[in-house]
């Protein structure tokens, strides 16, 4: 019998393009669950526009706290997802880079990366 209920798929997306950093958790059945948005247009005002570098550094800084605010305010364990999805292109490659390279390596975003990754 296919009487039985699916459990929604859970998935962790991380946007980090140009200037801002994003993460939202969203299900399968089309609930946000968290979001988070990072932007410090103080800053981009104050260097006369966006700057590449300063935007991948203010992206390595940030990341691993939007993840941990959206999977405490989601109630959800890093375990708990089915998927990270995350921007590829098109975009700064710095920023790109930034997020998924220059996280903090003690944090649980880290390990779930690193045990998701092909070896």
């Amino acid at each position: 019998m296919r009487s039985q209920l699916r459990k929604p798929y859970v998935v962790l997306g991380i946007e980090s393009s140009c200037d801002d950093t994003a993460v939202a958790i969203i299900s399968s059945d089309r609930k946000m669950l968290a979001s988070r948005i990072y932007s410090d247009k103080i800053v981009q005002r104050r260097l006369g526009g966006i700057s590449p570098l300063t935007s991948a550094t203010v992206g390595r800084t940030v990341i691993d706290r939007l993840v941990d605010e959206c999977l405490d305010e989601s109630n959800i364990r890093l375990s708990d997802l089915d998927a990270i999805a995350v921007t590829t292109r098109p975009g700064l490659l710095l920023s790109l880079k930034a997020v998924l390279l220059g996280h903090d390596s003690n944090s649980s975003y880290e390990s779930t990366c690193n045990r998701s990754s092909p070896s």
